[in-house]
């Protein structure tokens, strides 16, 4: 009896998968002190991206995203057919639009985690809770360790 209580007490890995997408567009508008503002400067775009992760119960999860910013661009080049990757047009670099990305986290305890990521991730102004920060492009690989007391 004791085993039966026993099996019945180990917890069972289950797999499951997320998928989550989201995307905006944007405007800025631009603000020049002497000229003042001109609706020709006028800015649009548009941000979003994909993200697949598959968990094996508590401890495993692998993601694989595909983010898209093109509001650093230029008008003409926003197209995500055009350079989508960042790769010199005509001699000049050109900033990406899609940015792929991998991460692998593994919980070796409720509070303790090992997460490496390889990738890019967009650059620009993130906001949230009323609180924004400007943060740069990444392109690279990082891995984190994160150990509580």
């Amino acid at each position: 009896m004791q085993e039966h209580a026993r099996q019945q007490c180990q917890p069972v890995a289950t797999d499951s998968i997320e998928l989550r997408i989201d995307h905006r567009f944007e405007r800025n508008y631009t603000f020049d002190a002497i000229r003042g503002f001109s609706w020709d400067e006028l800015l649009t775009g548009s941000r979003g991206g994909v993200a697949l992760s598959w968990s094996h119960g508590l401890p495993l999860v692998v993601s694989a995203a595909l983010r898209w910013d093109n509001t650093k661009r230029a008008v003409g080049q926003r197209s995500l057919d055009d350079q989508p990757w960042g790769l010199a047009n005509a001699g000049v670099p050109l900033l990406p639009v899609l940015y792929p990305s991998l991460e692998v986290r593994w919980n070796f305890t409720i509070n303790n985690f090992v997460r490496v990521f390889g990738g890019m991730t967009p650059g620009g102004r993130v906001c949230s809770g009323g609180v924004c920060r400007d943060v740069p492009l990444f392109q690279g690989a990082i891995a984190e360790l994160v150990l509580r007391l």
